[in-house]
């Protein structure tokens, strides 16, 4: 639509003087022309866009602002406008000329002036495009970086819509995944993960319905090749406004990386199993003997089948099942171990299997036993031949149906456990005396180690010595002292009743008494040519075998110490070296027994 001028000779005087006090607060450039091209008005912008006055503009034909080269072509189309040819009210794209010659982008948008229903010239309004040129470059520029360096960036770029299909690939989709971009595009970002992982697309798709960024999302894809390759994938959000349109994410592939951290594990565990090889060796020690029991330990570490360990007391039978279970595939599972001749027959159900809050007098909460503490790892059950046969009944259905119910309760719990036990008692002998139930001795005994008495392997005595002396000397922070070749012929000669752990025991008071070197004084042992059951001390000598009942105490008042001593020492040994029997034979309880054990050194 037109502008309509008045019909007086002050026209345009009052048009420019109309225009002026608007226009010239305006920032985009105005100026009015006549239908002869000839400028009758510009405002203070356009002025400045041009770098003229308004004295040196006005009065001048319009082509003084356009590009002299073009300038033919300009007043042709202004000609064309005037007569019409061009529609009105249109905006071009074009360029002008300053004052000094320079051009620059504008964009014009034109009116006609109308005067008695005809044209009588034109309003142009001009906007300066130099800086949206200059930040079009600049981002053009900054696009041109960023191709290239998501063209050189190792990781693969992606963008994918808010229904999970692929928007944008980056071109590393060949390198990594053999993809050209045409095979992803459209595609489901869950469309390249491993199938058999559907755990993981189903936390991937609940990211993205969610619109939750995610980070370091390990995913197992695959590539062109049927290749699978582990990939570290992270996302996030992306909005146009308040609208979420989809996510934007980096893959890494760290296929080489994984196969490099399973390699480092494997020697790694290679080298644990080393390690704790040779500290079986070293602990236990390397006499022929002690190597079968070595092997023994490495046949039955890896499968599940539960082991018997039978041997005297202190020969170690608690370091094999460790063993065992440390050579095994359940190393980093719990070991749980239960003394059974350790605990009152009223409380070692409960410790075995837990129990709930007021199951019974006492049960102020509710607890797991040994079998909840241990599932999925290994049981050691030491001492098992001093379960009741009303226990070892509820032992064996446990074991059966691989499940464990606490005491008071009616809710069961899966197992997934390993069990080992062990005895110093001749459990088949055991078995045919009605005293251990035979299916219960099937059930445990799928595979049997059998620990010799360190009398009949004193070649590992030095061995142990040497080991036992360094031990004891970093626990107790002293300085390790020497021992001589007559202190190790001693321990050499003597059958250590009480095995290794005797044999630990003595090493530990000689290291305490000791000055700087440890000798035959400081060992209260005796030769084997002067039988260990008699007392040097003594004259007596107590025939247990003849006694139907003990009173230690009595005994205890009369005798000295080291009678004592020799009692518990030939008790032991009678009922080879079943602490509770001990106990209950000489009317003590267990845990006087054990005090007096480890004070003697026994």
């Amino acid at each position: 639509m037109g502008i309509k001028l008045k019909d007086n000779k002050d026209n345009y005087e009052d048009i420019v003087k109309h225009y002026q006090s608007i226009t010239d607060l305006i920032h985009a450039g105005i100026n009015l022309i006549d239908k002869n091209g000839i400028i009758i008005y510009v405002n203070e912008a356009y002025c400045k866009m041009h770098n003229y006055t308004k004295e040196e503009l006005i009065g001048k034909s319009i082509d003084v602002v356009l590009p002299g080269n073009n300038q033919k072509e300009h007043l042709e189309r202004y000609k064309k406008i005037i007569y019409k040819e061009v529609k009105q009210h249109f905006t071009v794209e074009g360029i002008n000329i300053r004052k000094d010659g320079s051009k620059f982008p504008v964009l014009i948008s034109w009116n006609y002036l109308i005067k008695d229903g005809e044209l009588d010239g034109m309003v142009t309004v001009i906007q300066d495009l130099t800086k949206i040129r200059e930040v079009e470059n600049a981002l053009k520029e900054s696009e041109k970086k960023y191709r290239s360096l998501v063209e050189t960036i190792s990781d693969f770029l992606w963008e994918i819509d808010e229904y999970g299909n692929y928007t944008y690939v980056s071109p590393k989709c060949k390198d990594i995944f053999n993809y050209d971009i045409k095979d992803m595009m459209g595609k489901k970002i869950w469309d390249f993960i491993n199938e058999n992982y559907n755990d993981k697309i189903e936390e991937l798709k609940q990211y993205i319905y969610t619109k939750k960024p995610f980070s370091h999302l390990e995913l197992l894809k695959k590539g062109k090749k049927e290749n699978n390759l582990v990939i570290v994938s992270s996302g996030i959000p992306i909005y146009d406004k308040d609208k979420f349109i989809g996510f934007r994410g980096i893959d890494r592939d760290i296929t080489a990386q994984k196969r490099v951290e399973e390699i480092n594990n494997e020697i790694n565990r290679l080298k644990d199993k080393l390690e704790k090889r040779e500290y079986l060796v070293y602990i236990m020690g390397d006499s022929p003997k002690i190597k079968e029991v070595h092997k023994a330990v490495e046949k039955v570490a890896n499968t599940n089948f539960s082991v018997i360990i039978h041997g005297e007391t202190g020969t170690g039978k608690e370091i094999v099942a460790n063993a065992i279970h440390n050579f095994s595939s359940r190393e980093k599972k719990p070991m749980i171990s239960v003394d059974c001749g350790a605990i009152p027959e009223s409380l070692i159900e409960s410790e075995l299997f837990g129990c709930i809050k007021g199951a019974y007098t006492g049960a102020v909460e509710t607890k797991d036993g040994a079998f909840q503490l241990a599932n999925g790892g290994t049981l050691f059950l030491d001492e098992v031949t001093n379960l009741s046969i009303e226990m070892q009944k509820k032992l064996l259905r446990v074991l059966q149906e691989r499940e464990v119910k606490k005491l008071g309760s009616n809710k069961t719990e899966k197992l997934d456990i390993r069990i080992i036990a062990a005895s110093n008692e001749n459990i088949t002998k055991l078995v045919n005396e009605g005293k251990f139930r035979k299916d219960l001795y099937f059930r445990l005994n799928e595979f049997c180690i059998s620990l010799p008495p360190l009398r009949e392997r004193k070649e590992d005595i030095p061995l142990l010595t040497q080991r036992f002396n360094q031990e004891i000397s970093s626990q107790l922070h002293i300085k390790l002292k020497t021992i001589t070749k007559d202190a190790i012929k001693l321990l050499c000669d003597y059958d250590w009743p009480g095995n290794v752990r005797e044999l630990k025991n003595t090493l530990k008071k000689a290291i305490v008494i000791s000055e700087t070197e440890i000798g035959i004084e400081h060992f209260d042992i005796r030769n084997s040519d002067i039988t260990y059951l008699k007392s040097e001390e003594s004259s007596e000598d107590f025939n247990i075998n003849d006694l139907n009942n003990l009173d230690l105490k009595k005994i205890a008042g009369e005798y000295s110490n080291k009678i004592e001593k020799e009692i518990i020492k030939k008790t032991l040994i009678k009922f080879e070296g079943n602490k509770s029997k001990t106990a209950k034979f000489l009317n003590i309880d267990y845990k006087t027994l054990l005090t007096k054990i480890s004070s003697y050194g026994l």
